[in-house]
């Protein structure tokens, strides 16, 4: 670990070899107080981040890549100081992914960091809030921050419902049975395509199978996952499910293709004073788009907490600071 002092060298020592720096005329993120400089081999995974589990995005992190092949143009990731010499990624787990792919072979290389001075306990209030009722966490991912909340600070489920209004108690506790069996069960969820959107519903049927299975069903159902795993196959939630025999939602009558306009999924985004002011829907064909309000219908006043929801969304998006 390094403090910071002098100038940032123009170009970073450790960039992979075999990838060539692209020329930019961008300026790397200016320098914060109290930045050090760790090498990726320090940088070890948050447990209770929740976004752990998610795999890979190769298109939505392509950018991220491209930047990592010199470390100097991303923002520091913000990390939590461990007991062994490592340190856990508190915030920036994306850049971290990326840096990971291009400097796999040089863990030595140096990364821009910020030491969390909260407690642990602190950082998880933090990753909560940052993931309940915005755009920027999938539902499992909020699932996931809403549990480790829960079992960590020992904030009962109406607490939660009290400090996050947006939550209903019925749906806070969904949320944890659906992020406890995702991560019970990480063999399973990884045949999806994309693990990291799966529903809250899909994973409370799977939660429901397993509750009252006892060892041998339990064992039988992770080894089918593991064959499963071995042959490569790659599932939609449809094609998960009844390939361990769970029964789906019931299908809509009359068998209608879903409206490509109609989003398969869709997250709330609310304002400063915790009213809905538009969604981040996903659809069929696996985009994603901003559903936003009408302005002529609004004030000035509302407006402009509009307009700041859906820029933090964006920013949050793109891992920078809105701030």
């Amino acid at each position: 670990m390094e403090e910071f002092g002098g100038e940032w060298p123009a170009e970073s020592p450790n960039s992979a070899s075999e990838v060539e720096p692209s020329k930019t005329e961008f300026d790397a993120p200016p320098r914060l107080e109290g930045e050090i400089t760790l090498s990726l081999g320090d940088l070890s995974d948050w447990k209770y981040h929740c976004a752990v589990m998610s795999k890979q995005s190769d298109a939505a992190d392509a950018a991220l890549v491209s930047a990592a092949v010199d470390p100097e143009f991303l923002p520091p990731i913000e990390v939590i100081e461990g007991g062994n010499g490592k340190y856990a990624v508190k915030d920036g787990h994306r850049r971290v992914r990326a840096l990971r792919t291009v400097h796999h072979n040089k863990m030595d290389t140096l990364i821009r960091c910020i030491v969390y001075t909260g407690t642990e306990e602190q950082a998880v209030r933090d990753m909560c809030d940052d993931a309940v009722g915005t755009a920027m966490r999938t539902k499992i991912q909020s699932a996931i921050a809403v549990r480790n909340l829960h079992r960590i600070t020992g904030l009962t489920q109406v607490a939660i419902t009290e400090q996050y209004p947006a939550l209903k108690k019925d749906q806070v506790s969904l949320m944890i049975k659906a992020a406890g069996v995702f991560e019970e069960y990480p063999v399973v969820f990884n045949l999806l395509r994309r693990p990291d959107r799966v529903s809250i519903d899909t994973c409370v049927r799977i939660h429901d199978r397993m509750k009252d299975a006892g060892d041998e069903e339990v064992g039988a159902f992770i080894a089918k996952a593991e064959d499963l795993a071995a042959e490569g196959a790659s599932f939609t939630t449809t094609e998960l499910l009844e390939a361990f025999g769970i029964d789906g939602p019931a299908k809509k009558a009359g068998g209608l293709k879903a409206d490509p306009f109609e989003p398969a999924d869709r997250t709330e985004v609310f304002g400063d004073d915790d009213q809905v002011v538009g969604s981040l829907d996903m659809h069929s064909d696996n985009v994603t788009r901003l559903r936003l309000p009408d302005p002529n219908a609004m004030t000035i006043e509302e407006r402009e907490v509009a307009a700041k929801a859906f820029i933090k969304q964006i920013y949050a998006y793109f891992e920078l600071d809105a701030d």
